[in-house]
């Protein structure tokens, strides 16, 4: 017979991949104050073709990524986290 085990909300949080919220709106904002494009950002954070789109779209990415757009944004990254 398999195991079923009950998990609480903050017990899958901590289990799942850490997907961050992200607060894109500030993030597109400093992306066009630079004048770079969303391809030029892929290229400066080493991200797969049409990958930032889906980060806009989904509004979250993991810490790593938000750390790389951060730095060529040139922000801190919790000013691009969402409370």
């Amino acid at each position: 017979m398999p195991f079923i085990f009950l998990l609480t909300e903050n017990q899958i949080r901590f289990i799942l991949p850490a997907m961050i919220r992200i607060y894109i709106e500030k993030m597109e904002r400093e992306r066009k104050r630079l004048g770079l494009s969303k391809a030029e950002i892929e290229r400066l954070v080493k991200l797969k073709q049409s990958a930032y789109s889906k980060i806009l779209t989904r509004r979250s990415t993991s810490i790593s990524t938000l750390n790389r757009i951060a730095e060529a944004l040139y922000l801190d990254p919790k000013d691009l986290l969402t409370s």
